[in-house]
């Protein structure tokens, strides 16, 4: 079984400081939810994201479900080869069950993974589909055990599939 980690993922709820921000509040009017239940997006936060610690990493939902979108429509994924995890910036871990049809759409996307924070699981039926737990990025290796471990970063030398 292979395993992707998306680590320190840009998915998380509006932190408390933010909540009462004109934009966050904005929002959450628009969309009829509380401020502590959206998910923080640099597209409707902009404002109130500047006054927090390394926003550069924060509030970028879309690319998590770009990368998740991608990851579920691999052949590796619909044989049960491939375990997709999401990691995010605040240590909570996204376990994404096996043959999960993720939302195409953007915002059914959002509106599901507020649904996840809510619950703490997506279920149909007795088949878990997304699951998130309080687990750090050490935690989620040992917890995967793997032979070994690929990480790719900006900062890492340039290899190819070749000579790993």
């Amino acid at each position: 079984m292979l395993s992707l980690i998306l680590a320190e993922s840009a998915l998380e709820l509006v932190p408390n400081e933010l909540q009462n921000h004109n934009s966050v509040l904005a929002h959450s009017k628009r969309v009829n939810k509380n401020p502590s239940e959206l998910i923080l997006d640099v597209s409707w936060h902009f404002a109130a994201m500047k006054r927090i610690k390394n926003e550069i990493k924060r509030g970028r939902p879309d690319l998590v479900h770009f990368c998740m979108l991608e990851a579920c429509s691999i052949p590796l994924y619909f044989e049960n080869k491939l375990q997709i995890y999401i990691h995010t910036i605040e240590d909570k871990v996204i376990s994404v069950g096996n043959n999960v049809h993720l939302p195409k759409s953007y915002h059914r996307f959002i509106g599901l993974i507020e649904k996840l924070y809510a619950t703490g699981i997506i279920e149909e039926g007795e088949k878990k589909l997304l699951e998130i737990k309080n687990m750090g990025f050490g935690e989620l290796i040992d917890k995967i055990n793997p032979k070994e471990i690929i990480g790719l970063s900006t900062k890492g030398a340039t290899s190819s599939y070749e000579k790993l």
